[in-house]
């Protein structure tokens, strides 16, 4: 155990150690560069599937069951899971626009006050909750 790091180090790593620690942390960096690039795995029936978070439009709750629908992209699945567990999971581009629907902040392309309606990438129109209006409107 060093109790004093800076006397430890200090000229007693070599130039040639040196540089091959750099590339260490520099390859630790990119590894974690790609981990960063969040995805989230679903159930839906037997299947597992990866989604990357930056691919999801929408989710929303499916009314009387445990289980939500997931708008990609490119698809649409159901999962089985909870709405409020899968916004656990997900980062701060997500927010609840309803009881039912979370979307993603990236995904909105125009917000109508009073109509309170979201237009999302793809065309999908959503209706926003009163008590949800101003954080919407805020987080943009």
């Amino acid at each position: 155990i060093v109790k004093n790091p800076k006397y430890f180090l200090t000229d007693k790593i070599s130039d040639p150690l040196m540089k091959r620690l750099d590339s260490i942390f520099e390859k630790v960096g990119k590894l974690s560069e790609k981990e960063e690039k969040e995805t989230l795995v679903f159930e839906s029936g037997s299947r597992l599937i990866e989604i990357a978070l930056a691919d999801i439009i929408y989710i929303q709750a499916v009314k009387g069951k445990h289980q939500a629908e997931v708008y990609t992209t490119d698809q649409m699945m159901n999962v089985r899971q909870p709405l409020k567990s899968i916004y656990e999971m997900l980062n701060d581009n997500f927010i609840y626009i309803n009881k039912s629907c979370i979307i993603q902040k990236n995904m909105i392309r125009e917000i109508d006050k009073k109509s309170r309606i979201a237009t999302l990438k793809g065309g999908f129109e959503l209706e926003i909750a009163i008590r949800e209006m101003k954080n919407v409107c805020g987080s943009l």
